[in-house]
């Protein structure tokens, strides 16, 4: 068996540290809540989150085929009995899974080969059965964006047969699933990005700002429209302007005071946090 606890450990510890990470506009921190989840809820969903990516490693190891469908089962499985009622990581799970199941087939510790195989291993080593465990998440969880679907692939509340590549495909202008299709690019940037500040902290704020200020947020877009995105994108370049001046924590404060009565949490962008955070604890630690 190819899965190694010290990477495994390290890439997890990204998902543990995310949620306690301060300030972030308009998101879940360990001095900010929302109204239906909470940084204990965050604490209490990362077993679930990795007993999937150890299950998926393990799988991976022996068979590629079907691996991320078996982590995505034992998630829902184990997430259902928390109790929490909230979605706190699915974004995060789904970039983590490919990402465990590289490392399971080749036992591979360099990030970059991490990303690269976990993007092959989406597309070639997933298929119905990974669509059907994902499909059954999103129902249980039916988080707010979620709506109803018409359009050439079968709605999340249908029994799908459509491949997981195809599902990732036809929504590719979602940061999530178009960081699996290229290879985890701006995840990588953001782990660059966070070694090179005074701390960890003050680095994933960093490199959040920075990709807010490149990217914007996708799950902001589904939310709350196109215009709340680019409105996104313009406050935060004025932030990262002005960071150098005013310093990281004033200026992420600024935010937090605009987009939190808005509703505005950048879920998309702290996904690929937690796993940057991940990538840059793999580079310091394995």
């Amino acid at each position: 068996m190819r899965c190694n606890l010290s990477l495994m450990e390290s890439l997890l510890a990204g998902p543990r540290i995310e949620p306690l990470l301060h300030p972030k506009p308009g998101a879940v921190t360990r001095h900010s809540s929302h109204k239906d989840k909470t940084v204990l809820d965050f604490a209490i969903t990362q077993t679930p989150l990795e007993v999937a990516a150890y299950t998926t490693c393990i799988e991976a190891s022996t068979r590629c085929r079907g691996s991320i469908a078996r982590g995505l089962e034992a998630y829902n499985r184990m997430h259902e009995k928390t109790g929490v009622k909230a979605n706190t990581s699915l974004g995060t799970l789904l970039l983590i899974l490919p990402l465990s199941a590289a490392h399971g087939l080749t036992g591979t510790t360099s990030t970059r080969t991490l990303a690269v195989t976990a993007r092959d291993i989406a597309s070639e080593c997933s298929g119905a059965e990974e669509t059907r465990e994902y499909y059954r998440i999103l129902r249980r969880l039916a988080p707010r964006h979620l709506g109803h679907y018409k359009g050439p692939i079968e709605s999340v509340w249908n029994e799908p047969n459509t491949p997981f590549p195809r599902i990732l495909e036809s929504t590719s202008w979602d940061h999530v699933h178009r960081e699996i299709l290229q290879g985890y690019p701006i995840t990588l940037s953001m782990a660059r990005l966070i070694g090179e500040r005074g701390s960890l902290e003050e680095g994933a704020l960093y490199a959040m700002l920075h990709t807010l200020a490149a990217h914007g947020d996708t799950l902001v877009a589904r939310r709350w429209g196109w215009r709340a995105y680019k409105t996104l994108i313009h406050e935060a370049r004025w932030a990262l302007r002005m960071e150098p001046k005013w310093g990281l924590k004033t200026v992420l404060g600024e935010l937090d005071r605009l987009w939190r009565p808005r509703g505005w949490s950048p879920g998309s962008v702290l996904d690929m946090l937690a796993v940057a955070i991940g990538f840059h604890m793999i580079q310091r630690l394995v």
